[in-house]
């Protein structure tokens, strides 16, 4: 069965506007008449559409779990709306329907996103605690005395990834939502309600980097996770698109709140893309971002070794904050991706932190040591949380501000480093605007 991404050139934020979340009823049916308009030319056009709440159309609604679905209807014929990153899920799509679907909206194919792969080889260094120097580092001296005391507490981190551990000790005392996503971009219902799993161990030691309770950047944050990346290959673990926009659809709702007050993750984490500049995730991104919900954190690649421009999707987007990593003397990794994506005319990284030799949380209970791009984006995602505490909504709701703000909270001690230069571009580093510095958020 083949699954197309269809990307509605229909403004779907009209349907989302705000951070508190409609009744799910509302919500459900607005997607259904926007994908309904959005398919206006195919013979799915009447359809029910299935939602993260339930079957729908413009005029009625029937709450379901969408991981009922088997023996309800022909999920082949049954378009999947993912309200919030304005994204619609088909499988078995006819000929006839893609070519009208194509004057509105762009049809992608069901990619393989890869995982952002840890780095074996690293050559940076590390000094002070070895365990923790990633944390010292960021907080330095801590003049204002703050470490320790913002944590992270009434914050959600999402993080887009192979699963998490959540029995891990790291993680005890906090809430641990958990979705994970098949190829399709359907919900695969756990064995035991609130089980969670790791496909790998690189989600586990992520979102510990984020939000441990000893390793971790913010302590006291809740974490939502989506297995998206559960694929096993050859160089690491990879997943969908269709699975990656589903779980970046469920992070962008308000449901991962014990309280019920509406709570949603206004920061995302991912470490996965494809080299080069591909827009199959721009929009949803953009609808995200500008509804405003929340801001896409993301690795910037491990691939500078071989030399700048390499980088790839989502983390060379202008819309995201793209993320490089550092070693203890404050150097530019060597695998730290690099470059100016043409495209949009970003230089990224558009900063860095601590991503090589950094200590974590590994399933089974276990910790290890792993280095990468993907081990420096949670701790940014992480100094998000800690000024989404201290500051609340003027952040919460603006996550444009929020981007600014994490960029400006940086060491530029190092920026003009020889190591850390571009050689052929001497007005960019290579840490982009500098090192995370917690001090300063």
């Amino acid at each position: 069965m083949s699954t197309k991404v269809i990307i509605p050139r229909v403004e779907y934020s009209l349907a989302f506007m705000g951070t508190d979340q409609p009744p799910p009823d509302t919500l459900s049916r607005a997607a259904a008449g926007y994908a309904q308009q959005a398919l206006s030319n195919t013979s799915l056009a009447s359809s029910s559409m299935l939602t993260n709440f339930g079957l729908a159309t413009q005029d009625t609604f029937e709450e379901m779990d969408p991981s009922d679905h088997a023996d309800r209807f022909d999920l082949s014929r049954t378009p999947r709306v993912l309200e919030t990153v304005g994204a619609i899920l088909i499988d078995d799509l006819s000929e006839a329907d893609e070519i009208a679907l194509r004057e509105t909206a762009d049809v992608y194919e069901n990619v393989d996103l890869e995982l952002v792969a840890p780095v074996q080889d690293d050559e940076g260094t590390t000094t002070g605690s070895p365990e923790l120097w990633h944390l010292d580092q960021a907080w330095g001296d801590d003049p204002n005395g703050e470490r320790g005391k913002i944590t992270g507490k009434d914050v959600t981190i999402g993080i887009l990834d192979t699963g998490i551990d959540g029995s891990h000790p790291e993680f005890a005392g906090k809430n641990v939502f958990f979705q994970e996503y098949d190829a399709r971009g359907l919900p695969v219902k756990s064995a035991r309600p609130g089980q969670s799993r790791d496909a790998g161990a690189h989600g586990t030691h992520v979102s510990a980097i984020a939000a441990g309770r000893t390793v971790g950047v913010a302590p006291d944050a809740d974490l939502a996770v989506a297995a998206v990346l559960t694929q096993r290959t050859e160089r690491g673990y990879s997943g969908k698109l269709a699975q990656i926009l589903a779980g970046y659809n469920w992070l962008g709702h308000s449901v991962h709140d014990p309280s019920g007050s509406g709570r949603i993750c206004h920061i995302i984490n991912a470490s996965l893309g494809q080299s080069g500049f591909h827009p199959y995730l721009y929009s949803s991104v953009d609808v995200l971002r500008s509804l405003p919900r929340a801001l896409l954190i993301a690795a910037i690649g491990n691939s500078g070794r071989r030399g700048s421009d390499l980088h790839g999707s989502p983390g060379n987007y202008d819309n995201v904050l793209g993320v490089g990593a550092t070693d203890a003397a404050d150097r530019v990794a060597n695998f730290s991706d690099w470059g100016l994506e043409s495209t949009r005319h970003a230089f990224k990284p558009d900063m860095s932190a601590p991503g090589v030799n950094i200590h974590s949380a590994l399933p089974g209970g276990r910790y290890g040591t792993l280095s990468g791009t993907s081990m420096a984006a949670p701790m940014v995602s992480g100094a998000a949380a800690l000024m989404l505490e201290k500051y609340g909504m003027s952040f919460a709701t603006n996550p444009n501000g929020l981007h600014r703000a994490l960029t400006q909270a940086v060491s530029t001690t190092t920026n003009f480093d020889p190591v850390n230069r571009d050689s052929s571009r001497p007005n960019y580093s290579r840490i982009g605007a500098g090192r995370l510095d917690l001090t300063l958020i």
